[in-house]
């Protein structure tokens, strides 16, 4: 299974098997805090016939989700320029920290 690519505060990645089996059944999910798209990328793939709603606040991050949907190649070009530019992640963390202080 494909797994979503960022890793994000209060993220779900490793717990998204046992959340998944704690789910009811629907017709529809909604994801009012999207945040790193763990538990969506993992029931999405398992019932792609579902209708899909998710959100979150910070603006960044739906940029990201959009770009990832409009432009993946794009979006994989950017991260590997940043990856390069930045051999410490914290350091790009903290390049974007002051400006938004969402964390």
């Amino acid at each position: 299974m494909i797994k979503s690519p960022l890793r994000y505060p209060g993220g779900k990645s490793r717990a998204v098997e046992t959340i998944s089996r704690l789910m009811p059944s629907f017709e529809e999910f909604r994801e009012p805090f999207f945040g790193g798209g763990s538990v969506f990328v993992y029931v999405k793939q398992r019932y792609p016939q579902k209708k899909y709603w998710v959100n979150d606040i910070y603006p960044e991050l739906y940029k990201f989700w959009i770009a990832a949907q409009n432009d993946v190649e794009t979006l994989i070009e950017k991260v590997y320029e940043w990856r390069n530019r930045f051999s410490i992640g914290k350091e790009f963390f903290l390049l974007f920290k002051p400006k938004y202080n969402y964390f």
